[in-house]
């Protein structure tokens, strides 16, 4: 009876040692980073690396395996930014820091150029969602306006001394164009 127990011992901890997962220190030094934050994603392993070449923010797609030589990761959002959040599961975009200054982020996943279309150039941004809808107050100077969260234009310049003070008025995608061309003008 001690035999047969001591067989199982043995094998069970033989099978733990070795199907052990990849520390996160591992994936840290094997993905160069100075720090990494995980998180499930619809089933996709994610993970927010501050990487030690930039000492950027940048969003990675990791498979992970039993053995470090196994492991591989894709960029998702090259490290660029000086803050980064993962997207929630209803989010369609994210504010983003660079150089003490904010932008907006589309979810790129949907948005094939997404990171490019990042203009990190107001002081501050304040997202509000009213009953399902998306309102971004940017602060630029010492004025308050209102952004549309996709296209990036001014729905209601920054002419307004408080966010508070700002009317949140809801561009149907149908008056984006009709909108664009009026102020061009």
């Amino acid at each position: 009876m001690k035999r047969i127990f001591l067989i199982h011992l043995i094998t069970f901890f033989t099978i733990s040692c070795f199907s052990q997962e990849i520390s996160k220190k591992e994936i840290r030094k094997k993905m160069k980073a100075k720090e990494i934050i995980f998180k499930d994603y619809h089933g996709e392993e994610m993970v927010l690396a501050k990487m030690k070449s930039t000492k950027k923010w940048g969003l990675y797609s990791i498979s992970t395996a039993m053995e470090i030589d196994d492991f591989s990761y894709e960029e998702v959002v090259s490290p660029k930014f000086d803050s980064l959040s993962f997207f929630g599961t209803e989010d369609r975009f994210q504010i983003v820091k660079q150089k003490d200054k904010y932008g907006i982020l589309l979810l790129p996943y949907e948005i094939e150029d997404a990171e490019d279309r990042v203009n990190c150039k107001f002081d501050k941004i304040i997202h509000k969602n009213i009953d399902g809808e998306d309102f971004l107050l940017v602060k630029e100077g010492n004025k308050w306006g209102l952004i549309d969260c996709f296209e990036g234009f001014y729905i209601i310049d920054p002419i307004f001394d408080t966010p508070d003070e700002v009317p949140l008025i809801k561009m149907e995608s149908w008056m984006v164009e009709t909108f664009k061309l009026a102020k061009k003008n």
